[in-house]
């Protein structure tokens, strides 16, 4: 009797560790499953991410191995001019020292930039100095302004074919040279024309300067159509404003703080375009930009008007960095202006200017 009780007894104590045990066993289970979903979730993810990867490196490389072809294109355009360079049977003897004149306009009679360029390969240097373009010179016993010397329809249009417009330019300039050496006492070696439309080009090529312009800068003459507006601050301008800007010389109303930088004097418009051109060098002689430059001489070469040949040219560059590692340094033509038969003109300091060109150009 007390053995069936004692067994009676011990059935509910058996069921219920029975049924603990079958309790905790589903919660095992869940657990297990949570785990392998999570971790079945992860690796899904992680081979997705792989994946992912895998592809962007793949196009990455695809776009990689087309830059590289690029720049072995670009390379080959580098190393034939330097091989045309050793290869040119017509030896030129090119000094260590060159001066350029450099002009520039709407038109050879609408000249808006001059300037002359050293190239000293000895001293690594190049060197720029920005003329006023009403600069005074005497020519045969008559007082010309520098921007009207080289003039060749003398007030009137003369319709002419392109091959025949450069061929006057090209008179017109190597006729006057001797009257800019004279004035300047410095020797002209080559001359260099190109229409401000290349700088615009050029500048577009090398895609655009980052400039601070200090004050905006606002300017209308409709009867040349010329409209000038830039904001100021720092920016990136392009062929067209980088031309605008190298253009500007004052306001047609002036503003409060723009005679800091804009007068209306020359001096005040020459300093803006050599800080300019100290930034376009210094962004841009690289052999990167070299090579742009390179890719679209055809286009750019159409609207100069030269004596530098490409074997001249070529022997100018120095075959092995093309300028790069040069020191850029621009010389401020010494003078100031004075009304002279009621005309604004830029008289030299011939003083100043005789030192300047004995260190710089030759």
């Amino acid at each position: 009797m007390s053995i069936t009780i004692n067994a009676i007894k011990r059935i509910p104590t058996q069921t219920k560790h029975y049924y603990e045990r079958m309790s905790i066993m589903p919660e095992r289970y869940r657990f297990l499953k949570r785990l392998i979903v999570i971790t079945v979730c992860t690796m899904f993810v992680l081979m997705t991410g792989v994946g992912l990867l895998f592809c962007n490196y793949v196009n990455s490389y695809s776009q990689d191995k087309k830059l590289l072809n690029n720049n072995a294109d670009n390379d080959n355009i580098i190393n034939s001019l330097i091989d045309e360079i050793e290869r040119s049977t017509n030896p030129i003897n090119i000094n260590n020292n060159t001066n350029i004149l450099f002009l520039s306009g709407a038109s050879i009679n609408e000249v808006d930039f001059c300037g002359i360029i050293n190239i000293n390969r000895q001293r690594k240097e190049i060197t720029a100095m920005i003329l006023p373009p009403n600069t005074g010179i005497n020519k045969d016993d008559n007082f010309n302004l520098l921007n009207s010397l080289f003039s060749i329809y003398k007030g009137k249009k003369i319709n002419a074919s392109e091959a025949l417009e450069k061929e006057n330019i090209q008179n017109s300039i190597n006729d006057n040279i001797p009257y800019i050496e004279n004035a300047f006492d410095i020797q002209i070696d080559y001359y260099c024309f190109f229409h401000e439309r290349t700088i615009i080009e050029a500048i577009n090529a090398l895609g655009g300067v980052e400039y601070y312009v200090p004050i905006e800068l606002n300017y209308s003459d409709p009867y040349k159509g010329l409209f000038i507006h830039l904001e100021e601050g720092m920016q990136i301008l392009d062929g067209k404003a980088a031309l605008d800007y190298l253009k500007f010389i004052k306001s047609n109303k002036q503003t409060k703080g723009e005679s800091d930088f804009y007068d209306g004097s020359q001096q005040k418009r020459i300093t803006a375009q050599e800080e300019f051109l100290k930034e376009l060098f210094k962004q841009k002689n690289s052999i990167t930009y070299i090579k742009r430059l390179i890719q679209i001489s055809d286009s750019l070469l159409s609207d100069v008007v030269t004596s530098l040949d490409s074997e001249i040219l070529l022997k100018l560059l120095p075959p092995e960095n093309f300028f790069i590692g040069y020191d850029f340094v621009t010389c401020e033509f010494p003078g100031n202006e004075k009304i002279v038969n009621n005309s604004l003109t830029f008289i030299k300091n011939s003083y100043e200017l005789s030192r300047k060109t004995e260190r710089y150009f030759k």
